[in-house]
């Protein structure tokens, strides 16, 4: 077999091998389509003559498919989590946080309900609640609202 053909197939079984983290059932399955693939290239004259050929074979289907089956054995980069292990983590935090907010909520609404009917006012309505602040606040406001609508 030409020389450019094995390093062609040593390449795209290195690729596989070099992504992958194959159990042994998968490496066989694998090894046995490289064989079909060395069998292939001891018919062709030279490397041109492999690659032109073997793109229009059922063979580069299944080397491309094998890429597809094997996507549960992908190497994850170093210090990445699975991404199930990722999701159980997301929904933990997520539990976490919004038990800490409807805390947080609950909290807030006691203090509110606590106070006397006059800082009430204050806090829920603000500037708005003082008579004179009030009125010039919602005059900024409307002249806002007008600039928006029909442009500055």
């Amino acid at each position: 077999m030409d020389k450019g053909i094995e390093q062609s197939i040593s390449s795209r079984r290195d690729a596989l091998y070099t992504h992958y983290n194959l159990p042994e059932e998968a490496r066989q399955k694998a090894e046995a389509l490289f064989e079909r693939m060395e069998q292939f290239g001891q018919r062709c004259r030279n490397q041109a003559d492999f690659e032109e050929k073997f793109t229009s074979l059922t063979l580069n289907r299944e080397y491309n498919n094998l890429f597809v089956e094997f996507t549960a054995y992908v190497k994850l980069p170093e210090g990445t989590t699975a991404p199930r292990e990722q999701m159980k983590q997301n929904m933990a935090s997520g539990a976490q946080s919004a038990v800490s907010h409807q805390i947080r909520m609950a909290a807030r609404g006691a203090i509110v309900k606590a106070m006397p009917e006059e800082m009430h006012r204050r806090y829920t309505r603000g500037i708005y609640d003082i008579p004179v602040l009030g009125d010039i606040a919602s005059a900024f406001n409307r002249l806002d609202i007008v600039k928006r609508i029909f442009g500055k």
